[in-house]
């Protein structure tokens, strides 16, 4: 305890609070001044301040029964960025927000700025994404779940735009496959016209040699027969690739009926809420906000001024800052009244 008799000299912490908290209490008008306009502008700032709500959609990116997945064209498998950046494209997102007056004034003076702005409140989130894996016949089909959010003012609004933008992706996502598919069979359309000439041609072939070979002789047959017979082989490998890419033509025509049907991939809204993230305030509730916000900045304002009030009430301001103490003057009783000319006369001398 000898070597730590400084321990005893330093002041104890509830000492030091009410120290400050005395300092503090003398400059009451300071003190309630800077709380009550804190006070103020905070209350006045979260009554000024517009309501804001979060709609959500919850949708169901699935796959139907029909889907075949050797032909139907592949989901992307980064759904989020592919929604973010091809489906709700620049020019999509201007669309919409200039069919429902989103930002109308920010859109007219600068679209670039609008449209970003808008995506800064565009939330999207996929979920249990099996479109990352490959899919065979066998499998069962693949699905992921997909929640858009937006933020606005006005919550009736602000869930029609995200409807909006919900049938913009079913849209655009049913286009893309439809034209893929279309491509798919007009590219195989060519080829099968390709094999079946080519598959005529050599019939044609066959045919004429044929009847060379029956009115030549014996041994000039022989070359025309063995000729015929290499055509022949020709000929059944140009009718099996025929048939193949017949095949190949029902199936891509199924799989864009099946598209055109909404029977192969599906889009499916199964959800939504608004949820108030900035609600109105009333009177009452705006009061408790403000007794809130009063009791904080008290606590907050009164150690501040006390700590930083510099001036001495008493000897141990002095001793504190490390000034020496001669003595002090007790308080005198009439140092709270008036000056004496100040005073009202009495009548007396």
């Amino acid at each position: 305890m000898g070597e730590n008799a400084w321990i005893s000299d330093e002041p104890r912490f509830t000492a030091v609070v009410g120290r400050v908290v005395a300092r503090a209490a003398r400059r009451p008008v300071t003190v309630l001044a800077i709380v009550l306009l804190g006070t103020a502008a905070f209350v006045a700032s979260r009554a000024l301040r517009p309501p804001a709500y979060v709609a959500t959609l919850h949708f169901r990116l699935a796959e139907g029964d029909l889907s075949d997945p050797a032909n139907a064209p592949r989901p992307p498998r980064a759904i989020q960025e592919y929604i973010g950046t091809v489906v709700l494209s620049r020019g999509q997102l201007q669309r919409i927000m200039e069919k429902h007056g989103w930002g109308r004034g920010l859109l007219a003076r600068n679209p670039v700025a609008a449209v970003d702005e808008f995506r800064e409140e565009l939330g999207i989130e996929v979920n249990r994404n099996y479109f990352i894996y490959d899919r065979a016949f066998s499998d069962e089909p693949r699905s992921a779940y997909v929640a858009i959010s937006l933020r606005g003012a006005d919550p009736e609004r602000t869930l029609g735009v995200l409807h909006e933008i919900g049938d913009a992706i079913l849209k655009t996502q049913s286009e893309h496959r439809a034209e893929h598919l279309s491509r798919a069979v007009s590219v195989v359309e060519m080829q099968l016209a390709v094999a079946r000439s080519r598959a005529r041609s050599l019939d044609g072939l066959v045919t004429g040699l044929e009847a060379e070979a029956d009115r030549a002789s014996m041994t000039a047959a022989i070359p025309l027969r063995a000729q015929i017979a290499t055509l022949q082989t020709e000929i059944q490998v140009a009718t099996e690739q025929v048939l193949a890419l017949e095949r190949r033509r029902d199936a891509l025509s199924f799989s864009a009926t099946a598209e055109s049907a909404h029977l192969g991939l599906t889009f499916e809204l199964f959800d939504e809420s608004v949820v108030a993230s900035s609600p109105p305030l009333d009177f009452s509730r705006l009061a408790v906000l403000g007794a809130i916000a009063f009791a904080v900045l008290l606590a907050l304002v009164v150690p501040a001024v006390g700590t930083f009030d510099d001036r001495v009430y008493g000897p141990g301001d002095l001793t504190g800052n490390g000034l020496p103490v001669f003595g002090a003057v007790p308080r005198f009783a009439g140092d709270e009244v008036a000056p004496r000319r100040s005073r009202p006369m009495t009548g007396g001398v």
